[in-house]
Formats: C-alpha cells, sequence, structure tokens
C-alpha cells in the first residue's frame, strides 16, 4: 500500500484480529439476555471501531514510534470502553440509553465509576488487555492481513447497515451525536417570577395533633399510575378502600431527585446524576418533613434492602436506618444481588419483619421505605414476577402481619412511586410523569380526588389526612426533568393538559400548547433561584 509500511504492524494487526475473538465470545454470552438483531448491530460496529487504532497506526507508519503510541493508546481507550459498555449492555438497552461520552463531565463519569465498575471488573480488564497483548506478541505464526479490500468492504456495509438500525457503542453514538450544547446559559431570565408550584414551605415546627400514631409510607421503584390501575389483586381492594389522587406527578426521573422533591417540598431542576454538587449543596441544611415529625416525638426509620441506601438516609437525620448489613436472610423464597459496583441489595421483603418490628416497638413511628425491586431489570429478570405485582403481594402480606398484630388501628398507610419510566420514549409522554398516589386508614372515607399536584404538594396533602391542616389547593403546572442515563429532557404539564417536553442537546421538542422558548427561560430563572440556597 505505497508509503504504508504494515510490515511493521504485524503484532497490532493480531492483536486486533485477537480482540475481535475476545468479543465474539462475549456477544455469544449476550444472546441470552437480548435480542440476536441487536447483538449483532453493536458486533459490527464493534469491530468497526476496533479497527480504528489500526488505520491511525497505518497511516502514521512512517513513523514507526509515533505509530505505535497512536495505536496502543487508542487500543487502551477503545477496549475499555467496549468492555464497560458490553458489561452494561443488558441495562442499557432495558432502559433505552445511549451513551454520549461528549456528554459525560467529571461527576458523572466518578459516580458511574462508583456505582458500576467494582474492583473485579477492573481486575478483569487488566488481565484481559495484558492476555491480549502478551499473545499478539508471542503467536507469531499467524500473521493477519486485516487491510484485504473484501474485508474492509463488508464490515464497512455492514457498519452502515448496524448503524442505520440503531447506534449502540457508544463511541459511534457520540461521534453522531457530536458535543452537546447547554441551551440555558444564554437565556434571558424573566422577571418577577413566582416559584410557590416548584417550592412549598415545611413549618417543621408545626404540631402534630393527630390520631395516627403511625404513619407509614411505601415508595414503588417505577410505576406509573397506568401501571398501578392496570394490577388487579390486593391493589384492586386497595384502591376501593383508599383515597386515591389520580392526577398526581413526579417531577424527576430519578430516584434521588424525586425523594429530595417529595421529602423536602422542592423541585430539583437538574439531573440526578452529573449535577449531584450543585443540588446537594443547595439542599445543605434545609429542612424536610422527617424534622417535623421528629419534633414531634415520632421515631424516624428509613428502609432500604441494600448495603449502601441513596443519599437520602443520609441527608437527613433518622433516628434509624435499617438496611441490608446482614447476610443472613431467614426467608427461603428471598433473593439477593450483587449489583454494578459490587453492592449487596436483596429484595424488599428481606426488611419486612424489621418493619413490622419497628412498627410495633414504637409508640410514634413515621417509617419510609423505599422499593428497590424492579429498580436494576436483573432483579425482575432472575425472580421472574413483575414489578408491581411484586409491590401488589408485599402490601397484601403488611397488611395481614399488621393486622395479625392489630396494629391496624391508628396507622396511616400512603403508597406512592418514585418517578416512571427512565426510557427514552416515554420520557416525551406526559403519561409518564403521572403516578399513584393513595392514602388508606380504617377511618378514611374512600374515593378519588383529580386535584392536579405534584411531590412538592406531597408534605402538605400527608398533613391533610393526618387531620392537622386544610388541602392544599391543587397546582396549575409543573416542572420536570428527565433520567441522568440520557440527554437531559425538560419539561412542562399544566392542569389543562398542555405539555412541552425538549431534549435540549438536540433541540428534540414534542409540545401541545407551550410557549417552548419562554418555558426553557422560566425554567433557567428557577435554576438560578435554586443556586441561591447556597448561600442562605
Amino acid at each position: 500500500m505505497g508509503v504504508f509500511k504494515l510490515e511493521s504492524l504485524e503484532s497490532e494487526q493480531r492483536l486486533i484480529l485477537f480482540t475481535i475473538f475476545y468479543f465474539t465470545i462475549v456477544k455469544i454470552t449476550l444472546l441470552f439476555s437480548t435480542k440476536i438483531l441487536t447483538v449483532a448491530a453493536t458486533y459490527v460496529q464493534d469491530c468497526f471501531t476496533l479497527m480504528v487504532p489500526l488505520v491511525i497506526a497505518m497511516l502514521l507508519s512512517r513513523w514507526k514510534i509515533v505509530s505505535k503510541i497512536a495505536f496502543y493508546a487508542l487500543y487502551l481507550i477503545i477496549f475499555i470502553i467496549t468492555f464497560v459498555y458490553n458489561n452494561l449492555l443488558s441495562e442499557l438497552l432495558q432502559f433505552d440509553v445511549k451513551v454520549n461520552i461528549f456528554n459525560v463531565g467529571w461527576e458523572s463519569a466518578n459516580h458511574f465509576f462508583n456505582m458500576f465498575i467494582s474492583r473485579s471488573t477492573i481486575a478483569i480488564i487488566f488481565f484481559s488487555i495484558v492476555g491480549l497483548v502478551s499473545a499478539s506478541v508471542f503467536i507469531t505464526k499467524i500473521k493477519p492481513s486485516l487491510f484485504n479490500k473484501k474485508i474492509l468492504v463488508v464490515l464497512g456495509v455492514l457498519f452502515i447497515i448496524s448503524v442505520v438500525y440503531q447506534p449502540l457503542n457508544p463511541l459511534v453514538h457520540s461521534i453522531m451525536k457530536g458535543s452537546p450544547e447547554n441551551s440555558l446559559n444564554d437565556l434571558e431570565p424573566v422577571e418577577n417570577m413566582s416559584f410557590d408550584f416548584l417550592e412549598k414551605d415545611i413549618d417543621v415546627e408545626m404540631k402534630l395533633e393527630t390520631e395516627y400514631d403511625r404513619v407509614l409510607v411505601f415508595v414503588m421503584e417505577t410505576v406509573t399510575q397506568d401501571d398501578f390501575q392496570n394490577e388487579s389483586g390486593f391493589f384492586k381492594t386497595l384502591r376501593t378502600e383508599s383515597v386515591q389522587y389520580t392526577n398526581y406527578h413526579t417531577l424527576n426521573l430519578d430516584s434521588l431527585t424525586s425523594l429530595i422533591s417529595l421529602l423536602y417540598s422542592k423541585f430539583v431542576p437538574y439531573k440526578a446524576y452529573g449535577t449531584k454538587a450543585t443540588y446537594m449543596e443547595a439542599m445543605k441544611n434545609k429542612e424536610s418533613i422527617v424534622e417535623m415529625f421528629e419534633n414531634n416525638n415520632f421515631t424516624t426509620v428509613f428502609v432500604a434492602s441494600e448495603e449502601r441506601p441513596c443519599e437520602i438516609s443520609r441527608m437527613i437525620n433518622w433516628s434509624h436506618v435499617i438496611k441490608e448489613e446482614n447476610y443472613s436472610i431467614t426467608r427461603q423464597d428471598v433473593m439477593c444481588f450483587i449489583e454494578r459496583g459490587g453492592q449487596r441489595s436483596c429484595e424488599d421483603i428481606s426488611l419486612l419483619d424489621e418493619v413490622v418490628e419497628n412498627v410495633e416497638k414504637n409508640d410514634k413511628i413515621f417509617l419510609f421505605q423505599e422499593f428497590l425491586y424492579g429498580h436494576y431489570p436483573g432483579n425482575v429478570y432472575e425472580k421472574g414476577i413483575p414489578h408491581v405485582k411484586y409491590y401488589n403481594d408485599y402490601m397484601e402480606e403488611l397488611f395481614n402481619r399488621l393486622e395479625e398484630k392489630e396494629l391496624l388501628d391508628d396507622t396511616l398507610i400512603i403508597l406512592v412511586s418514585d418517578h416512571g419510566s427512565r426510557e427514552e420514549g416515554p420520557q416525551f409522554e406526559k403519561s409518564n410523569y403521572n403516578l399513584p398516589l393513595l392514602f388508606w386508614a380504617k377511618d378514611v372515607s374512600s374515593g378519588v380526588d383529580t386535584g392536579f399536584y405534584s411531590q412538592v404538594d406531597f408534605n402538605n396533602i400527608l398533613l391533610h389526612h393526618m387531620g392537622v391542616s386544610e388541602k392544599p389547593s391543587p397546582s396549575k403546572e409543573i416542572f420536570t426533568v428527565g433520567t441522568s442515563t440520557q440527554n437531559v429532557v425538560y419539561g412542562t404539564i399544566t392542569s389543562d393538559g398542555s405539555y412541552a417536553f425538549i431534549e435540549t442537546d438536540s433541540m428534540r421538542v414534542k409540545s401541545e400548547g407551550i410557549d417552548t422558548d419562554y418555558f426553557l427561560r422560566r425554567l433557567k430563572t428557577y435554576q438560578d433561584h435554586f443556586e441561591e440556597y447556597k448561600m442562605r
């Protein structure tokens, strides 16, 4: 090939060939959990990107040292990215996530590393690279010629077809998407904007003169109002015996920011991961409804069946945090999982005994359980029970246990969800933000409330059902933020059904009856207002 010295790239060609064989084996293992077409598309894209270091090295082959450095530097980067995303491919496909590397900041990368990259993963990557490089150096009998025209043409055609089907490889997707731009930075703020619909004051000194000594809140994972209404069994009975809020909405599509909005009555106008420092600093020293219960001599208990519960368990000074800290599970039907990053979690029902025990031993208790089943799709796959059905069974057993111990008197039970689906398509559907919220007590008058509410109204709705305040007035609109696993989608929904959802990186818009430019200016104004929390 003219000036290109391919003979100097013999070991490099072997390394690429061995690496392609290596990922062929990886793809075969993925066939058991992913569609064949999807695996084939990612395989072609992986092969194509693995050829890039070889092409660069060939172009620089007249400068041998530079060529070698460029090849191995690119190879290491591409191998690590390819390995990690294949390791997460089932989850990425489950949530319809496509990773734009250009959209990953330092905080996002740090969160990803802590959550999903365990020591064993690092060890596997290291020894895989060492093994492949060693094989390419010492197995000299194999002399591949990867620059064969037929090979390149076939690979090129298959690559184009695979990209048209779906650009799943992070490198391919990132190049196609390009570097994102935050279109909010240059917007003019809106003067004299009211923030009442995005934040509510919490009077932590309020005297809770209520008949309920036990207030139990259970937060389901990724359940919309439609999901909940379609579930029969115990939930069907529960719906007829409770007060249901059928027009209640989440403000965020990530659990952490959703729980902050719910417990602090303040909308977090950022994606949960990648901007955590921004809003965590703003929320420091802010008061939540938990302090209100503490000041009224309630024991406050946070429950999550994992070793390291989310930041809510540490941001708030709970009386007790019940978590999965020992491995002795007495129930034979309970499964435990080693999640990404090596964290152990078990089914939510593994802590049901502790939940009932705490309700029984405390005269006054505010208990808050964050359900985790279904947060990772592998849990549902291994257990074989849809997550809404799982919550149905959990709540039925909880009610039976509390009734057996005569603990349902003077008890208020609240069932709610944290957010809707985090997949890309549903982020643009207003029904995805509509969540179940219901209140049950023995003396409650069942019914349906269609008022337009959101998570920042949760505290005032709760106080109303405890009999210590009037029911809050419905809102006229809400703002929303999509999940951190996608390019961020901002949204607004109004009580009359108008809506707008905007992916600001690509300016993909879906709206009805909303001035999207004015909405983005108002969102930017609230972000500036939220920043001022840090200085209060």
